[in-house]
């Protein structure tokens, strides 16, 4: 429910360094609590604010700063036990239909001798609709999810079913070490090359135009981040599909472009422990595919 979400709200002070008070949660979260160490930062410092808490437990603590310059300010945080959210979310909606259910949800082992009653079952959206998000939005829940989809809800199969994949193709997979799905550890470790030989080989499979329709493309409204101003307005804003991964230090980049004589290229660069603007990156690699685009 609400991608195991919450947004919190805060009012900036009207000093730099004064405390940003906290307004609300959306959507309200029973029983969580905040230990408020937020600072109000000056105009345009952007959203620098953390939410500190454990899975289960319902105090966070909150530190770092939010910008002044606006009445409010939100910043996102991990609801702290998304089963009871939604149980709770569940009864609250009962109650205001006039339904008693005379207990609240609680967290545990049902009672002893308790029957369980199937109420009802939700399909989720199809597959492609899943991925396209993921891909669309860099979205690392859906990305985790759907390799515990593929081990059977462990990540270490969905890990190994990963890499059988990427080597039914022929992809060299020797120097591919994987520690999760969304790509934040720092144990990750991938070849440019085994990036362009899976994509290559995707493109010769049956779905390859649903693969290929949920990548980002310039411009692109349904994509978050830097990626979709690269190439925008340019012969590539209708040529080129691609992903990124960006972390401090590192940004990469890979996807397909089709050239002026209408070649399909596979593309892949990675780059570690630069010190430029991440802007002047995206700037590179949009000249360099602008020269692929109309040599190729």
């Amino acid at each position: 429910m609400n991608d195991n979400l919450y947004k919190l709200y805060f009012k900036p002070s009207g000093a730099v360094g004064g405390e940003a008070a906290v307004l609300r949660t959306e959507p309200y979260v029973e029983g969580l609590r905040f230990e408020n160490y937020m600072k109000t930062g000056p105009e345009g410092s952007g959203d620098n604010g953390y939410i500190y808490a454990f899975p289960g437990r319902d105090l966070a603590a909150l530190r770092g700063t939010i910008p002044q310059g606006a009445p409010e300010f939100a910043i996102k945080g991990a609801l702290p036990d998304p089963a009871l959210f939604a149980a709770q979310s569940f009864n609250s909606h009962l109650v205001k239909a006039g339904v008693n259910s005379n207990k609240k949800p609680y967290r545990g082992a049902p009672a002893a001798g308790a029957e369980l009653t199937l109420i009802t079952e939700t399909v989720s959206a199809p597959l492609k609709n899943v991925v396209r998000a993921a891909n669309k939005r860099s979205f690392n829940l859906y990305a985790e999810l759907l390799l515990r989809l593929l081990g059977g809800g462990r990540p270490e199969a969905g890990l190994a079913a990963v890499r059988s994949y990427v080597s039914e193709s022929g992809t060299d997979v020797s120097e591919l070490d994987l520690a999760d799905a969304c790509g934040l550890s720092i144990r990750n470790k991938a070849k440019a090359e085994t990036f362009t030989d899976a994509l290559r080989g995707i493109y010769k499979k049956k779905y390859f135009q649903e693969f290929y329709d949920s990548l980002v493309y310039p411009g692109d409204p349904d994509a978050a981040g830097h990626l979709r101003n690269m190439g925008k307005g340019a012969p590539l804003e209708k040529n080129m599909r691609l992903k990124s991964g960006s972390l401090n230090g590192v940004r990469s980049y890979t996807g397909y472009l089709k050239t002026r004589k209408r070649k399909t290229l596979v593309f892949t660069s990675i780059i570690n422990n630069y010190s430029a603007p991440g802007a002047s990156l995206d700037k590179i690699h949009e000249d360099l595919l602008l020269e692929l685009y109309n040599n190729y």
